[in-house]
């Protein structure tokens, strides 16, 4: 049996202690360690990370939305992951919004990243319209943009090489071409969200195969806004277009079932735009369904 690590990153970029931030807190509400165990998985709560008071402050010299908040959260992250690994353990990263998946990727050195997102994630802070990490997340780890504040981090990028970095269900050029942004398309292999509604398999198992290139293996990152909105509705920035759950649960099995996956970081439930909880239960149910795949890995492995 496949021994998973569960850790709570509750973070929100801008800086506030809502929407996002809450996201892990909900989904353990919603009944996901014991929803985990009765579906026959070995799981190790980790808890929570502890983070820094948050602060909604655009540093003028960074252009970031607390910086010192997110490099506390990389090295949560990375030493919870670290800690995971210590014990056999199979991290999962609960979030929260997506930049804790550099923390997954400083802890795995030399890792592919496999970004599962309805957004790229590219902008330099100076490009995003807001300065939440967010926005930039891809970029710091690329090093288009720089941990200036913090020398230790800045010394670890990038994180990842262009070569190992795969985009998958992205669907924001629009955004991107208002914002005069460039694409990583053109530098990175990208299957837009269109490719991926139309032959899931086929493109999960290229994206795979690409990003286990990396001699650390990968670090897969989920967002959930690469659902479409009929799919989800509690995300911060819906689009037209994306993913159904079907299509989504294909990617991830192809992924998880890789031996070569590292590690997963899933983020930006938003419990403020799901008042009933229905879609923290139907995140829970897909959690422990897409993590049964684990089991099938170390048989396969062992």
């Amino acid at each position: 049996m496949a021994s998973i690590a569960l850790i709570g990153a509750p973070s929100q970029s801008g800086g506030r202690p809502v929407g996002v931030a809450r996201g892990v807190g909900a989904l353990r509400a919603a009944g996901l360690v014991s929803a985990l165990r009765l579906g026959g998985h070995h799981v190790l709560d980790q808890g929570d990370v502890a983070l820094p008071p948050p602060v909604a402050t655009r540093d003028p010299a960074s252009r970031v939305v607390n910086p010192a908040g997110l490099s506390a959260l990389v090295r949560a992250v990375d030493a919870a992951v670290t800690q995971a690994r210590a014990v056999g353990s199979f991290p999962v990263v609960l979030g929260g919004d997506c930049p804790m998946l550099l923390g997954g990727l400083t802890a795995t050195p030399g890792a592919g990243l496999l970004h599962v997102d309805g957004h790229e994630d590219a902008y330099t802070p100076e490009e995003s319209p807001t300065g939440d990490s967010a926005d930039s997340e891809i970029a710091f780890a690329l090093g288009l943009a720089v941990f200036s504040w913090d020398a230790a981090l800045m010394v670890r990028q990038p994180m990842v090489e262009e070569r190992h970095l795969v985009l998958v269900g992205q669907r924001d050029l629009p955004d991107l071409e208002r914002h005069g942004v460039a694409s990583l398309g053109s530098r990175c292999t990208l299957f837009d969200a269109t490719a991926v509604h139309a032959a899931p398999e086929v493109v999960a198992s290229k994206a795979v195969g690409q990003a286990r290139e990396a001699l650390g293996g990968f670090w897969l990152h989920l967002d959930w806004d690469v659902l479409s909105n009929e799919e989800i509705g509690s995300v911060i920035f819906p689009r037209p277009g994306g993913l159904t759950w079907s299509d989504l649960a294909t990617v991830m099995a192809v992924a998880l079932a890789e031996p070569t996956c590292r590690g997963w970081s899933v983020g930006t439930y938003n419990p403020d735009l799901d008042p009933d909880g229905a879609d923290a239960v139907r995140i829970v149910q897909f959690l422990t369904q897409a993590l049964s795949v684990l089991d099938e890995r170390e048989e396969r492995t062992a």
